[in-house]
């Protein structure tokens, strides 16, 4: 399908970023301000875009966004405001329509989620997007709209052996399986890595977690979740949600073998050695500052290493690991032996549901194409060629 928006001018993004506050309230959308596109002789006023331009706005602009990128998501938004118009229109011509009724209850129990799982409840959501009452009945209409033309068209889109096959073949690096170590991690976080009484308690206290897991008497998941809950957000903590999670670590990549508990100890040695002018606390612009976190991280990656060389499949590493976000406890979840692809059988379902997306996707762009040319479409502000 042609990208049919590109970009606003200039004068009517400043026009819409003017009017964000004014939508807000409004249980139905005037017809007024600068008309933006014509369908089947129909306009599509400002007013009645307002809605999904703030919600899009919000959304995805942040302090990287450009000027020319807000100006394509605000024409993006029109854009879609008019798909789905013609995707009714057309709907309509033959005689399937929008249950109300159903259309009414799920607007509700959008409501009632809002309502239960945003800070400050459905009306603190409105304000915080910009969003008149009118915006989630229209956004639950677009979703119904998009479920008819699903079941309208979903059984006579047929995936072929071949289309899987090409597939897999083009996007053969995801099915694509390196020789390596799939790993999990929880963290103790510390606020300050070198503050030596904070790191003494969070190891102490990772090492009694470990040996908890080691006697099964709890597991890695309880354990993240007890720290998470224990260490928030709100005391300051914030870097272990980042780094919580599976990994997986490529045969490749790994630099340091290290097959006894001597050798570990007599490479961290030669490490510190190395760095042994180190001072966390020193400016960040030192020597001695660089040294330190140098020190860290490959202290760190060393019993990384060790440790996914060194403990078995389902067991967590003995030992907690130091990191610039606290003491990590580390589980070794699978190792794989030899670099292979996936078998063709095996991710044959996978395959079938991937293709299926894909074709559909493309039906209903062309579907859209071929209405944009039905109804006349005509986008009528200025754009970037």
């Amino acid at each position: 399908m042609k990208r049919w928006i590109k970009a606003i001018s200039l004068l009517l993004a400043i026009s819409i970023l003017m009017g964000m506050f004014a939508a807000c309230g409004k249980s139905e959308p005037k017809k007024e301000g600068q008309i933006l596109a014509v369908y089947n002789g129909t306009p599509v006023y400002e007013s009645e875009v307002q809605d999904i331009i703030n919600y899009q706005l919000v959304t995805r602009v942040n302090e990287q966004t450009t000027e020319e990128q807000m100006m394509i998501i605000m024409g993006e938004a029109i854009g879609t405001f008019v798909q789905y118009r013609i995707l009714e229109l057309a709907f309509n011509e033959k005689g399937i329509k929008i249950d109300e009724k159903l259309l009414k209850q799920r607007v509700e129990d959008q409501k009632k989620a809002i309502n239960e799982s945003f800070s400050g409840g459905y009306e603190n959501w409105k304000s915080i997007y910009r969003l008149s009452d009118h915006f989630l009945e229209e956004d639950v209409r677009r979703s119904m709209l998009a479920e008819i033309y699903y079941a309208e068209v979903i059984g006579s889109i047929e995936v072929t052996e071949d289309e899987m096959k090409a597939f897999m073949k083009l996007h053969s690096a995801d099915y694509y399986n390196p020789a390596g170590y799939s790993w999990s991690i929880v963290f103790r976080e510390v606020k300050d890595i070198t503050d030596e009484a904070e790191c003494a308690a969070a190891n102490e206290e990772a090492q009694a977690f470990i040996d908890k897991i080691a006697s099964g008497e709890t597991t890695l998941e309880e354990v993240g979740v007890d720290l998470l809950e224990k260490y928030t957000e709100k005391d300051g903590y914030t870097k272990a949600p980042i780094f919580n999670g599976k990994n997986f670590t490529d045969r490749q990549t790994i630099i340091y073998d290290i097959p006894s508990e001597e050798e570990l100890a007599l490479t961290l040695a030669d490490i510190g050695e190395f760095y042994a002018q180190r001072d966390g606390k020193a400016d960040i612009t030192s020597k001695e500052y660089a040294n330190f976190m140098n020190w860290i991280a490959e202290t760190y990656e060393v019993e990384l290493y060790y440790a996914l060389q060194n403990t078995e499949v389902g067991s967590v590493y003995a030992k907690p690991l130091r990191t610039f976000a606290g003491y990590g406890i580390l589980r070794l979840d699978a190792v794989t032996e030899v670099s292979a692809f996936d078998n063709y059988e095996d991710v044959k379902e996978e395959l079938a549901t991937k293709v299926l997306e894909e074709k559909f996707e493309k039906n209903f762009l062309d579907y859209l194409e071929t209405l944009h040319h039905k109804y006349n479409v005509e986008y009528l502000y200025t754009s970037f060629k």
